[in-house]
């Protein structure tokens, strides 16, 4: 995303990157600090014979096929649609902050990279569904961006007074 967008904004984004490695790392760190240590996270290495037949779950990690209808060990048609609602809303998302100077500007490419890691995880394994949150919320903020959407809404009403106000709405 760097090269599309201006130097003072890649600035930015150079920090904001930087703090979030710093948050993961830390994070990482965090995750140790149990009884075991690095002895929890190397458990699954040292298994061996004694572990249990991923044939056991073998449904919660099923791949999430999008061009077969939903069945055993597919989810629900609810969340078959909806997965093929999110692959196509972010398909519209991406063109558009490709296309547009204005939506690269106003959309978070933060937001969009993890919002399209999400959904390769939903299609990678139906226990990832639930992750399909992400974006949702990227949509809910690109849907606040849009110079079409109505002037009503749920934004704070001086938000919505500067949005018509320039618009003349």
């Amino acid at each position: 995303a760097a090269p599309l967008r201006p130097p003072e904004a890649r600035r930015a984004d150079r920090a904001r990157a930087l703090r979030l490695a710093l948050a993961l790392a830390v994070a990482g760190l965090a995750t140790l600090a149990n009884p075991s240590g690095i002895r929890a996270h190397l458990a699954y290495l040292v298994a061996g014979a004694s572990t249990p037949s991923l044939d056991r779950i073998m449904d919660e990690w099923a791949a999430l096929h999008l061009f077969a209808l939903p069945g055993p060990p597919q989810p629900s048609p609810i969340a078959w649609t909806l997965a093929w609602a999110l692959v196509l809303g972010m398909a519209w998302i991406a063109v558009r902050w490709i296309a547009s100077e204005r939506a690269r500007r106003e959309l978070d490419p933060a937001k969009l990279a993890l919002s399209l890691l999400s959904l390769c995880l939903m299609i990678s394994a139906v226990r990832f569904v639930w992750i399909g949150i992400f974006p949702l919320l990227l949509f809910a903020g690109a849907r606040r961006t849009d110079p079409r959407a109505p002037c009503r809404g749920p934004r704070p009403r001086s938000q919505r007074r500067r949005a018509c106000s320039r618009r003349g709405s």
